[in-house]
């Protein structure tokens, strides 16, 4: 898979706040894979520093950082902040069937926001909490493709039970839920990716499952599959430098495989 030409008329919008810290490289990600990204400030949306116009974007993408500091609850202010400046127009964007994908800091605030894990905005279903062993996570997970391929606006390349490698960076990354959240994601098909060992068992116990999340969960969909939120980080797994596996020879593209498949599902809608 190669760079796709320039030019191309599919268009994402890399929305960030004050503490975001991964928007170039996740612009660099889209840019790359032939989606034409933008970064833009939350402020640009709404008021006197009015300058974009979020239907002007097939995709918008949160990405990962610290937003506000983390303040009160990982993505808990950038959250109140979308609801605040967005409102009924980002729920317009959803159910129009426009793609929003939130990683890492990005998926704290979709959860927060209550747009995952179904689609209930302004009333959260489920946490992403602290890590189990309290501590900050900073290493390469192995992620099982757990849903049907093609369930989401991610996936589409991704074959089902594929293994595919990605680095996480999370000090608040345990999904939570009540019992009928939970198995209503397993019967919607919305659990998108399950942390699990080098040889696709899906294991509970640390180091496998990196923070404790209930049903190994490391990525989710909304039930029409064009919400999205990862805790791995797609964007540093583009590259084949990117791969702790890179000095031995080798070189994985795994994240890369998502944004192509994000490339091809824009191009379809």
């Amino acid at each position: 898979m190669e760079r796709e030409s320039e030019g191309s008329d599919v268009k994402a919008c890399v929305l960030i706040i004050e503490g975001t810290n991964c928007e170039q490289e996740t612009k660099r990600a889209l840019d790359l894979v032939g989606i034409s990204a933008e970064i833009v400030h939350l402020k640009q949306f709404s008021g006197r520093l009015r300058k974009r116009d979020i239907w002007d974007y097939h995709a918008i993408v949160i990405p990962g950082g610290f937003s506000a500091g983390d303040y009160v609850r990982a993505g808990a202010i950038f959250s109140s902040y979308l609801r605040t400046t967005l409102g009924r127009e980002i729920e317009s964007y959803i159910e129009e069937g426009r793609v929003v994908l939130g990683i890492c800091n990005g998926f704290q605030v979709l959860v927060e926001s209550g747009l995952l894990p179904g689609f209930n905005p302004g009333k959260p279903e489920a946490a992403l909490s602290v890590n189990t062993r309290a501590k900050f996570e900073c290493r390469e997970v192995t992620l099982l493709h757990s849903s049907e391929k093609g369930r989401c606006s991610i996936d589409i390349l991704i074959e089902k039970d594929e293994l595919i490698r990605m680095p996480i960076a999370h000090m608040e990354g345990r999904f939570l839920a009540p019992r009928e959240v939970l198995e209503e994601l397993v019967s919607n098909d919305q659990v998108i990716f399950k942390y699990s060992d080098l040889q696709g068992e899906v294991k509970s116990e640390y180091p496998w499952n990196p923070n404790g999340s209930e049903l190994n969960i490391a990525g989710i969909c909304n039930p029409e599959g064009n919400v999205i939120g990862l805790m791995p980080h797609p964007e540093r797994a583009v590259l084949e430098f990117q791969s702790q596996e890179w000095t031995r020879g080798g070189g994985r593209r795994d994240g890369f495989k998502l944004f192509y498949s994000l490339k091809h599902y824009l191009n379809e809608v």
